[in-house]
């Protein structure tokens, strides 16, 4: 029994020798509430110095609700009060791209109002254009459905309102056409008359002499007016002013006093 228990005590005696030896740490960090350090030394020390105890549990620190209000507190101030910053940056952006897009409606907008312009300006040249090859064409050859294609551009000329439909289209198939250079003269002042003249294409002054003065511009003709009238209605009718072609030159249409008469 003695042998035993002597036996026993050695045995813990070797067991407490093995076990009572001191843990090295060779990098353990500490924090502290204003720096960090690195330092060695064993476990029982660093719990030591950490805790104050090393029969009392080790704890993390918590922050206290009063920390995390406030902290919280300061991001919504941050966030809240920053003038004209991050919390007007949205709004920034979508006004920045509402303008944008107002303007590139606008552009496209008149991008489209030119495109239907110069559609409208070609289409206005092609029909003077066919209108002009036809009046130039020789009269035994015309078709009255090709006359009849042209009536509504007759209506935009007051010298055929007063004509019916049928008569409008017989005017046609008996009218010419005259190209009259710029700054030349359609005709003189006294010369005589037997040509009524509608302006197509370009301007034609009217000058009248006024006596030593010399001539002097009375009126501008446009496409759609008509000049030399009187020459259709008396006989021996002279001319009261000269025409001369603007600059640019003018399309005129011929309508002769035979014609009128037919």
């Amino acid at each position: 029994m003695a042998t035993s228990l002597a036996s026993r005590d050695g045995t813990q005696a070797r067991m407490k020798a093995r076990v009572s030896f001191k843990i090295p740490v060779s990098q353990f960090e500490v924090k502290d509430d204003n720096k960090q350090t690195s330092d060695t030394g064993t476990l029982p020390a660093r719990l030591s110095s950490s805790t104050g105890d090393v029969n009392k549990p080790f704890r993390l620190p918590v922050a206290s609700s009063d920390n995390a209000q406030s902290q919280d507190d300061e991001l919504f101030q941050q966030v809240t009060q920053t003038p004209k910053g991050n919390r007007n940056m949205a709004a920034m952006m979508q006004s920045t791209v509402k303008k944008r897009e107002s303007k590139i409606n606008s552009l496209t907008l008149i991008s489209s109002m030119k495109l239907k312009a110069n559609r409208a300006r070609t289409a206005a040249a092609s029909s003077r254009i066919n209108f002009i090859n036809f009046l130039s064409s020789d009269p035994k050859m015309r078709k009255r459905t090709s006359a009849t294609a042209f009536l509504p551009k007759l209506k935009t000329y007051k010298f055929f309102k007063r004509f019916p439909e049928r008569q409008r289209i017989d005017l046609l198939m008996l009218t010419s056409h005259t190209h009259v250079d710029g700054n030349t003269a359609v005709f003189e002042q006294g010369d005589l008359g037997d040509t009524f003249y509608i302006v197509l294409h370009g301007f034609c002054d009217v000058l009248v002499q006024q006596g030593d003065k010399g001539r002097e511009r009375v009126a501008t003709v446009q496409p759609g007016e008509g000049f030399g009238e009187l020459a259709l209605h008396d006989e021996n009718s002279k001319r009261n002013a000269t025409v001369i072609a603007s600059s640019g030159g003018a399309d005129l249409m011929c309508v002769s006093k035979q014609v009128s008469q037919q």
